[in-house]
């Protein structure tokens, strides 16, 4: 028997946060909720099975509130969508090379995706002591395992403005148990005020 997951997404029927609910969860009902707070409370309470709401985008960047609601709630990040807003014309490479000489009239930017199926990554949050080079010694950590970090944030705390949260996103090893993950993350606590994973989640490689 199917079980019937709910899926909750911010804004009305139709807006983008429901595309992308639907791309994560094809079968799934959604929930629409006007609120991110709200969103949270809502996986928390087990109204919802899940919530899809928006952390990143191109222009404006990082959607700091939802970062403060992940600390706050204590949820867990479970996976990735990557949702294009803009119009455009996903094809195979095969099937652009037959438009070739339509789209160079048209001057249409065409981009080529590898394909990383399978491949993971990891989000974490922690603040530092001040002092001289802490931040290098921070990120230190992960390359001398061969970690490679695709997003880098530092913004002051809210309470404390003096002191800095730095987010970090890179990939993961095939399980968070691996040694070297364990090493990165027990050697980052050591000099660390605050440390917390957000979550082990697979990407989202298909735009």
């Amino acid at each position: 028997m199917m079980v019937r997951r709910f899926v909750l997404h911010i804004r009305i029927p139709g807006a983008y946060s429901e595309t992308a609910a639907l791309k994560a969860y094809p079968s799934c009902e959604t929930v629409p909720c006007d609120q991110f707070e709200a969103a949270f409370k809502a996986v928390e309470l087990w109204l919802v099975d899940r919530a899809v709401l928006p952390i990143e985008n191109s222009v404006g960047g990082s959607i700091h509130r939802n970062y403060d609601l992940l600390l706050r709630h204590r949820l867990h990040i479970v996976g990735e969508v990557k949702l294009i807003v803009n119009h455009c014309l996903p094809r195979a490479a095969w099937a652009l090379d037959q438009c070739e000489m339509t789209l160079n009239q048209l001057g249409v930017t065409r981009v080529s995706a590898a394909d990383t199926a399978g491949a993971a990554q990891t989000s974490v949050v922690f603040s530092l002591e001040e002092g001289p080079g802490v931040l290098f010694k921070a990120l230190a950590v992960f390359a001398l395992r061969g970690i490679n970090l695709s997003k880098i944030e530092s913004r002051p705390q809210k309470r404390r403005p003096l002191r800095l949260l730095t987010t970090l996103t890179g990939e993961a090893p095939p399980s968070m148990a691996e040694p070297r993950a364990q090493y990165a993350l027990g050697h980052l606590q050591e000099f660390a005020r605050f440390l917390r994973v957000l979550g082990c989640y697979p990407m989202d490689t298909v735009l």
